[in-house]
């Protein structure tokens, strides 16, 4: 009868310590969900308002742009979906033609691009002198930046 008594009480306490296990992730994955879209909010604010609202210089944009939470989650083998489930389609696209390309792509599979595209933008700096256009149109950049970021929230935005 002890034996019985101590089994249930190991149950127990197993129990409550994965129940814990289970809200730690649980407010993790929130906690994740929180910074990447303030990570987005962040860039897209940057892109839009800085650059192009106001001629801030591209340099000191592209020293700004934020993509170590996005990294992280990617990193970590975070569920995109937890930001928002199902693909892009054409509606969240609306006419340009650039952003076609991404219909079907799911949270994940867009956020890889902008990842992939922000390191290519940190990068140009170094490489490139950004004033001479002839090499690199850093202008055309951003504002692609600007315009997947756009994509990204009408998605995440659509009920």
């Amino acid at each position: 009868m002890a034996s019985v008594f101590k089994d249930i009480l190991e149950l127990t306490r197993d129990w409550r310590r994965m129940l814990q296990q289970a809200q730690t992730d649980r407010n993790k994955k929130r906690g994740v969900r929180n910074v990447l879209l303030t990570e987005t909010e962040f860039n897209t604010d940057l892109i839009l308002e800085h650059y192009l609202g106001q001629g801030v210089a591209a340099e000191k944009i592209i020293e700004k742009l934020r993509m170590e939470h996005l990294g992280k989650a990617l990193e970590s083998g975070f569920d995109f979906s937890e930001l928002k489930k199902g693909r892009i389609s054409e509606r969240h696209c609306g006419d340009h033609p650039m952003l076609k390309k991404y219909i079907g792509y799911d949270a994940e599979a867009l956020m890889r691009k902008i990842y992939h595209h922000l390191g290519q933008l940190k990068l140009l700096p170094e490489l490139y002198d950004l004033k001479d256009e002839k090499k690199v149109n850093v202008r055309l950049r951003l504002e692609n930046l600007g315009r997947r970021y756009l994509l990204l929230l009408r998605f995440l935005s659509d009920r």
